[in-house]
């Protein structure tokens, strides 16, 4: 099994680049000698070896997100030259990293950035991709996925090697804005509540500014009493409040011992 990325990039020629990869990766032959790397479908069960598993296992180099294919039921091939690229970043991967499920989620990627890419140039040239396709890639994937974090960190991926393979005409750096819900995959409906009870209220926030607004005193003197705290915050952070004040005045008091 070769090395899939043996050839050196041309900063300035991002398609002779990409033909490149893909001759590299077609002889590399990193899924078996048995792959068709025109066909459609790729049987990756034996190179992925994955113990105690007896299920099939297949790359399709298809996009799903595509309406005709909603409408016919027949599977649209990813276009040219992207569809190239697809299979060149996945043997890539898989040269690398030994892929076992980890190929789930980049498929999963490409197909919205494959469908980005279309909507926004009309053509998959993949020296065209750019942040903007990237982000529109990223509101399809919160759009249709459950997890779209787990889609967005593959995108993370591919922009990533896009730029250090030079694929892209102009090189971007791509990071996106959706954030892991701790809550969603370890909090129940009741600790969901709790938490957010802990939280001052609305009336509470507009009360504090209030009292900062229209106080004759300092800042760091105007909230120093437990009953004026627990009115505006709560017990759980009037504590911490509280415990606050205490330690920066026996901070203050050691500070003044010393200057003396």
């Amino acid at each position: 099994m070769g090395s899939t990325t043996q050839f050196t990039p041309n900063r300035n020629s991002p398609e002779i680049n990409l033909e490149n990869l893909v001759k590299a990766c077609r002889e590399a032959k990193v899924f078996g000698e048995d792959i068709d790397w025109d066909s459609i479908r790729w049987d990756i069960t034996e190179s992925l070896s994955i113990p105690g598993e007896t299920s099939k296992r297949s790359l399709w180099w298809a996009n799903n997100e595509n309406d005709t294919w909603n409408r016919s039921g027949v599977n649209m091939l990813f276009k040219q030259p992207f569809c190239d690229f697809a299979r060149a970043f996945i043997c890539s991967e898989h040269a690398d990293k030994k892929l076992k499920h980890g190929y789930v989620h980049r498929m999963a990627a490409l197909r919205v950035l494959e469908r980005a890419m279309v909507e926004s140039t009309s053509e998959a040239k993949v020296a065209r991709l750019n942040g903007a396709i990237f982000n529109r890639a990223l509101q399809i994937a919160v759009a249709k996925y459950k997890r779209p974090i787990d889609c967005q960190s593959a995108l993370e991926n591919i922009a990533r090697f896009l730029n250090e393979k030079h694929l892209v005409a102009s090189s971007f750096s791509w990071k996106g804005g959706v954030r892991s819900s701790h809550s969603s995959t370890s909090m129940d409906k009741q600790e969901q509540e709790a938490r957010l009870g802990k939280l001052p209220s609305k009336a509470a926030l507009c009360a504090l500014g209030e009292i900062f607004h229209e106080s004759k005193v300092p800042a760091d003197q105007v909230i120093t009493s437990e009953p004026l705290a627990k009115r505006i915050f709560g017990a759980f952070v009037a504590r911490e409040h509280l415990i606050f004040l205490a330690n920066f005045q026996k901070r203050a008091s050691q500070l003044s011992c010393i200057n003396v």
